[in-house]
């Protein structure tokens, strides 16, 4: 996934940001993450998330390849994050 091709982040009411899906099945879908949770005994990342908004009233946060892509837009954002902080 890449930033502003596959996705963008545009700013909520509050102070986070929401995804929106630019490409494939899910296009036009809204989400936001809502709790990332580390376990450091798996080593992993587990996340959820809210949608804001789907055109596709079958859009469910329980699909596994809706999760899919939301996890490859957390890698791609928390990757983009690291990269600018060691510049």
């Amino acid at each position: 996934m890449i930033e502003n091709k596959d996705y963008e982040l545009i700013p909520n009411e509050e102070e986070n940001w929401n995804v929106r899906i630019l490409t494939g099945e899910y296009i036009e879908t809204v989400f936001a993450f809502e709790a990332l949770k580390i376990n450091p005994e798996r080593e992993e990342l587990t996340f959820s998330v809210e949608i804001i908004y789907t055109p596709d009233p079958d859009v469910s946060t329980d699909d596994p390849e809706f999760q899919k892509i939301a996890g490859d837009i957390l890698f791609d954002v928390l990757e983009n994050i690291s990269k600018e902080q060691s510049e």
